[in-house]
């Protein structure tokens, strides 16, 4: 019996290969896909949806239409016409870019100010374009969807506190996945060919390159990987990348000096007036409040939420803010109904710092894959702060529930006002773009522009040059105030 079930496995998996077998648009040949195209737009814009609601879309409106007029004219030589394709820049520090199933493409604020030219630019949104026109990202999927791989699983949690949901929005980790050496080495040569045939010169690809190898590999955090984990970028990645370049290729757009004045005055590094931590507490300037942050918890903040996690991960605080006329009751049984398989526990209206709130207390089971039933202790906190309700989601297992309540609810417990102009008053750094008046070394440029020593480090990374080379007259250099 356990022979027929084994062949009876494997009849039903053949199957399931042969019905699934899709021509791939780019290579013409048949390849396993679980997912169909109307399925891969349909998960697009659910991934879209998530991408805006946990990142944001960075708040400049002209740079966004310029990121997506250079998008658009890649468009029209990629293999995949019938997709229509969106270009957004995201409010991220971290330099990435990447691409979610069929056809939204993102591009951090982090990585624009990377990058030194529009040939740069658009070798790097096309890259991301041949991952989507080679469907790297559904092959991925359908991978995991036959084997069961747990892909759609949030990241930095306990197993336990991983169950809840939308703790943290799923479709978003469909951004984690780690592309394969052949799949980046495809998407380079996808990248190179849809600039190339849209006017702009591919050498590009390989500055943008050189530039990362020049960056520090920093963790971007469960938020936002950054480009080299994802894109993982290796000498013979480079090599292979030269090997494609053409004689006739130095004839194209670069685009130097007008990609910089479209970049000019972007946020560097993390924005404070969306929130920031110092000793132990986070201040919001825009949004005027603060809190306590529990001691030993980190801090994971982005345009639209905040998470904080305990050092075992086995408990999280999320803090989110809506806009909404909706009395306090009916907003928290809203959040509260989003959850499936709950106990409700207790609940009642309340009063933070002499603002009005209302709170939900709740046991969530779920069910593991093995039978097993495992419990999460979750508590919601609406508070009322004029026209915004800010809402205090709680996660964790009941043991640690139970040990870190006294500090959960002191963090809860101390949301306020920010009145004071210390803090009130924090502005971001920005990339500003300057010409040279004379022909010096970038070290001299920037002791005459009395630029501290500390951004020196990080200006020769986004210029891609070293202290000790020349900038000549009239040429353009970003510097960081």
């Amino acid at each position: 019996m356990r022979v027929k079930r084994y062949l009876i496995l494997i009849f039903i998996m053949a199957l399931i290969f042969v019905w699934s077998c899709a021509v791939n648009p780019v290579t013409g040949k048949k390849e396993l896909m679980l997912i169909s195209e109307s399925q891969e737009i349909a998960m697009g814009k659910s991934v879209d949806k998530s991408v805006r609601s946990e990142y944001g879309i960075y708040g400049d409106r002209k740079l966004n239409l310029y990121i997506n007029g250079v998008g658009q004219r890649l468009v029209q030589h990629v293999h995949r016409k019938n997709l229509k394709y969106h270009f957004s820049v995201l409010d991220s520090e971290v330099v990435n870019a990447f691409a979610a199933p069929g056809g939204y493409i993102y591009i951090t604020r982090g990585l624009l100010a990377m990058l030194n030219s529009e040939c740069e630019l658009a070798t790097v949104l096309g890259h991301e374009l041949g991952h989507v026109n080679a469907r790297h990202s559904a092959k991925a999927m359908s991978r995991a969807l036959l084997f069961n791989a747990g892909l759609l699983v949030a990241a930095g949690l306990s197993k336990k506190v991983r169950d809840v949901a939308p703790l943290i929005s799923i479709g978003t980790q469909l951004l984690f996945l780690k592309y394969s050496r052949d799949n980046e080495y495809q998407a380079d040569s996808l990248g190179i060919e849809y600039a190339r045939k849209a006017g702009y010169n591919p050498e590009g690809i390989v500055k943008f390159f050189y530039s990362l190898e020049n960056l520090t590999k920093e963790a971007g955090g469960p938020h936002l990987p950054n480009f080299l984990s994802t894109h993982p970028l290796t000498k013979k990645r480079i090599e292979r990348a030269i090997s494609l370049l053409q004689s006739e290729d130095k004839k194209l757009y670069v685009r130097r000096p007008f990609y910089l004045k479209r970049i000019n005055k972007i946020v560097y590094g993390k924005d404070p007036r969306q929130g920031f931590v110092e000793n132990g507490r986070f201040y919001h300037p825009n949004m005027r409040f603060y809190f306590k942050i529990p001691p030993g918890w980190s801090v994971f903040n982005t345009p639209t939420q905040v998470k904080m996690v305990s050092k075992d991960k086995n408990s999280v605080i999320i803090l989110f803010a809506e806009k909404t006329s909706k009395q306090l009751p009916t907003y928290a049984e809203t959040v509260y109904k989003k959850f499936s398989n709950t106990e409700l526990l207790r609940y009642g209206e309340a009063n933070v710092n002499g603002f009005p709130a209302y709170y939900i207390d709740f046991m969530i089971y779920n069910k593991q894959s093995s039978g097993a039933e495992s419990r999460v202790r979750a508590f919601i906190d609406t508070v009322r702060k004029g026209d915004y309700v800010y809402t205090f989601l709680v996660a964790a297992t009941p043991e640690s529930y139970e040990r870190r309540k006294r500090a959960i609810f002191y963090s809860l417990n101390s949301f306020a006002t920010l009145n004071n102009p210390y803090y009130l008053s924090r502005r971001p750094f920005r990339v500003y773009v300057r010409r040279a008046r004379r022909n010096v070394s970038l070290q001299t440029f920037l002791v005459s522009n009395a630029i501290p020593k500390k951004f020196w480090k990080k200006i020769t990374i986004i210029n891609n040059l070293h202290l000790n080379e020349r900038v000549k007259t009239g040429d353009y250099v970003k510097i960081i105030r």
